[in-house]
């Protein structure tokens, strides 16, 4: 199962157990979460509620009786000059805090949506590609 679900504590942890245990009472073997995000598992928690929504529904998912795999893209590449501007074409400059030598620091790391929607479709054909 790949679920592509988004919002607060009441989808993020309620709507995505509630697939995950449909799942497996469905027989499916695998699921991937609606992570799709940077590598919040390098990130400190208590910094970004979404990204602590996703760490919380990982240790429920790791819990559970299912195999899953979580997509980490990082940010979608058209919000780099959009929503989230970290690329400013008007004074010719980018935005970016931090080292990726320093702990607890990530990488600039973004994709494309196509690229996003193709990696979960080769993933989940590949039993290899699992956490448990």
């Amino acid at each position: 199962m790949v679920s592509a679900v988004n919002g607060l504590a009441e989808v993020v942890l309620g709507l995505q157990t509630r697939l995950v245990d449909a799942a497996f009472a469905a027989g499916v073997p695998r699921v991937i979460a609606s992570d799709y995000a940077l590598d919040f598992t390098r990130t400190t928690p208590g910094r970004n509620r979404n990204l602590d929504l996703r760490r919380a529904f990982m240790a429920r998912i790791d819990a559970a009786p299912i195999r899953a795999t979580s997509i980490l893209n990082g940010a979608f590449a058209d919000l780099l000059a959009g929503q989230a501007p970290i690329v400013l074409p008007r004074t010719r400059r980018v935005l970016h805090w931090g080292s990726a030598e320093r702990e607890g620091c990530s990488p600039l790391d973004n994709h494309r949506y196509p690229d996003v929607a193709f990696t979960p479709a080769q993933t989940i054909l590949r039993s290899a590609y699992t956490r448990g």
